[in-house]
């Protein structure tokens, strides 16, 4: 998002990463299963996820997002990611032009419009045989209390509009309800249960 300052780019991973390192592995690892050559990361923050993939040999994947501070970190170091300044609502790659798509964390501070528009241009994106891996916040039956609790605790934190935009996604039955309890073929949970990293077919879409 663009207005994320110097400053939460800068620490915007080291406070993350224990969180979210094992989720980050997973998505590079069902990459690796699904034998990926193209990848493209909607809303791919500082990169983080990129260089995981740049650390296993993938070549060709590339990311967008809309901050200009978010991408100038995802550009430094020694696996600095290939992003591009871009709306991931309306990107200007070809259609059927990727082997999959990764969103991670992206969806829930996002408006529903919003969210609609980045699942369709996730379908244009991908090639007929393609994967779609989303990773987000579920709360059901298998969600800890403490999973749940810590959750809200960091969207309150967050607050403005990204907190509403969250509690909306929660009261509407998040993951279910963006993606229309569209068929799944895998789901890993992760944070105590309170995300999980679906993976859809694009035909399934």
């Amino acid at each position: 998002m663009s207005e994320y300052s110097k400053m939460v780019s800068r620490f915007y991973d080291p406070l993350l990463h224990i969180a979210v390192v094992r989720l980050r592995k997973r998505i590079t690892e069902v990459c690796k299963e699904l034998k990926a050559d193209k990848i493209i990361d909607l809303c791919c923050g500082t990169g983080n996820q990129l260089k995981h993939f740049k650390k296993q040999g993938f070549s060709n994947a590339v990311g967008v997002d809309l901050s200009e501070t978010m991408i100038a970190e995802a550009s430094k170091g020694k696996h600095k990611s290939k992003c591009f300044l871009e709306d991931a609502t309306n990107t200007s790659f070809k259609d059927n032009s990727y082997d999959i798509v990764t969103i991670t964390l992206a969806l829930h501070e996002k408006p529903f419009e919003v969210i609609k528009a980045m699942i369709e241009e996730s379908k244009r994106l991908l090639k007929p045989n393609g994967h779609l891996l989303i990773a987000d916040y579920c709360f059901d039956q298998k969600t800890t209390s403490i999973g749940r609790f810590g959750t809200k605790a960091i969207e309150k934190f967050a607050g403005g509009e990204h907190f509403l935009n969250f509690k909306n996604y929660i009261e509407k039955g998040g993951f279910d309800f963006i993606m229309n309890n569209k068929k799944y073929i895998s789901e890993y949970s992760f944070i105590f249960k309170a995300v999980r990293l679906r993976i859809f077919k694009s035909q399934e879409l």
